[in-house]
């Protein structure tokens, strides 16, 4: 787990055409596949979306989300993350 704190640049909510588009069908595969998989995870994806608010660290996303859902895969956590920052969605800033 990473002690960067995720710093949205768009105001919540996530659409989820919209980061379609921007990531591309071939790496959205993984997303409807792990929806398909998983029930709620896409409200988990938007909930991580709405925890997001400047100072909470990874950690504490992580923590949070898995408070109201239930647990949640570090790496999937962590890859849609990656996959936010990769198109321009947020930034991983570290801690100071």
């Amino acid at each position: 787990m990473t002690s960067k704190v995720p710093i949205r640049k768009f105001v919540a909510p996530l659409d989820l055409t919209n980061f379609r588009l921007k990531l591309g069908d071939e790496e959205y595969l993984w997303y409807r596949e792990k929806m398909e998989e998983n029930k709620i995870f896409e409200a988990q994806m938007i909930e991580i979306i709405n925890f997001m608010n400047g100072r909470r660290t990874c950690e504490d996303v992580y923590k949070a989300i898995t408070a109201e859902y239930g647990d949640i895969d570090v790496k999937d956590l962590m890859k849609f993350l990656k996959d936010l920052e990769k198109i321009g969605f947020i930034e991983l800033r570290k801690v100071s």
